[in-house]
């Protein structure tokens, strides 16, 4: 049968949360010169509105077309075929880590399926599982920027361990403009956590504050004069191996020669001077 294209509803959060724009516009070019192979699958809501089953990527196309009408079948939602074609797309799609947790979610609440169970029908491991099941449990701005790529998960668990929301936001901020490793984040929270520490009763105020400076990085020897100088004074060059052991090697003639002109000097003077000897204390 043909269905209305805008009929039809996607109502399931489990689908994918977004699909890519590249996928769709080819299955797009590849149903406008084939036309459309394979139906969609929806259910009656009521009247002459749908809810889409299965298919999301050839709805999308055909929007993408401009298609008024889409080819469907109607049936009965089954949840043993929906539980298994869950578990093969976390294995066959490219999803991001929180369209994961959200079929490993809807795979451990409605399939009624253990942990082990997951792993085993996803292909992955039980820590995997885990990871996906823990981030279907974090603060909405954590779970965009993991959705976004924004961070990695083990930089969106660290940063949950922040209670304070307007700071997690901000860090979260920081992370979308700047990046933010599990390193930094840890950090982040390390931070956050040493200044609630030292003072609990502080609330927020709107004030956001600034990470704590960094310590000032230790001086670096001279190459050439042997001091210690400020590092961000140092100055890096490129030299092969044996150029720096000529240069290692000149510096060091230098050294000895300078020693031994300052030493010929001492003498020097003394034999120059007659009163040195005079003043110096005789040994009995």
């Amino acid at each position: 049968m043909q269905v209305r294209v805008d009929k039809i509803e996607l109502l399931r959060q489990k689908l994918r949360f977004e699909l890519k724009e590249e996928e769709t516009r080819l299955l797009a070019e590849d149903m406008e010169r084939q036309g459309q192979i394979q139906p969609i699958a929806v259910k009656l809501i009521e009247g002459d509105r749908y809810e889409l089953v299965a298919g999301r990527r050839r709805w999308e196309a055909a929007k993408l077309l401009g298609w008024e009408y889409i080819e469907a079948f109607e049936g009965e939602y089954k949840q043993g075929i929906d539980i298994a074609a869950s578990a093969e797309n976390i294995k066959r799609l490219q999803m991001s880590p929180m369209e994961e947790a959200a079929h490993v979610a809807y795979l451990h609440t409605d399939g009624n399926m253990s942990i082990g169970a997951i792993a085993e029908a996803t292909g992955h491991g039980t820590s995997w599982v885990q990871d996906r099941l823990a981030i279907g449990q974090l603060p909405l701005c954590l779970q965009e920027g993991l959705h976004k790529g924004w961070f990695k998960i083990g930089a969106a668990l660290s940063l949950s361990r922040i209670t304070d929301q307007p700071q997690l936001e901000y860090y979260v901020h920081c992370a979308k403009v700047g990046g933010c490793t599990a390193q930094t984040a840890e950090a982040w929270w390390l931070d956050w956590d040493a200044r609630n520490r030292a003072n609990p009763n502080n609330s927020f105020n709107g004030e956001i504050p600034q990470p704590l400076p960094l310590p000032e990085p230790p001086p670096c020897k001279c190459f050439l004069c042997r001091e210690l100088k400020p590092r961000v004074d140092a100055v890096v060059v490129t030299i092969c191996i044996d150029c720096c052991q000529e240069v290692d090697r000149a510096v060091k003639e230098a050294m000895r020669q300078e020693l031994t002109e300052s030493t010929k000097e001492n003498f020097s003077r003394r034999d120059s001077d007659p009163t040195e000897d005079q003043e110096r204390p005789k040994s009995a």
